[in-house]
């Protein structure tokens, strides 16, 4: 999954891709990225940082940039579903069109569809239970 958003990061950099190619990785980078800190609960101190060529990395309290591999298998857990999610999502669009970002910040996508995760919260601490599930 972490594979995934290095290569739209990597598209989103790359000054051999046409311009509007870029801008639209970019895009697609930062959906995914919000998508996964928007299912984080709310009082997490950890929250999404970026990412680049090293992988994906989380802002820690203090202003630490902490990798993924580094963070707990809860956040692990998120982050995948997350990322699958987003991927799943973004191949039944037509083009880049069908997914905006409103006024407010947030993202959406105009698509209809039906998203069945059976025990998402099985693995996870039970406060993160409580929110998530």
């Amino acid at each position: 999954m972490e594979e995934l958003l290095r290569r739209i990061d990597y598209q989103a950099k790359d000054p051999d891709r046409p311009s509007e190619r870029r801008e639209s990785a970019r895009f697609f980078r930062d959906v995914a990225l919000a998508l996964v800190d928007s299912l984080l609960p709310s009082d997490s101190p950890i929250r999404v940082h970026g990412v680049n060529s090293a992988g994906v990395s989380f802002m820690a309290p203090g202003g630490l940039a902490v990798p993924l591999s580094a963070v707990s298998e809860g956040y692990r857990s998120v982050f995948s579903l997350a990322v699958d999610l987003f991927e799943r999502i973004i191949s039944q669009l037509d083009d880049d069109a069908d997914l905006s970002r409103s006024p407010e910040d947030t993202f959406y996508a105009k698509s209809l569809g039906i998203v069945l995760i059976d025990e998402v919260d099985a693995h996870l601490h039970p406060r993160w239970q409580r929110t998530i599930g």
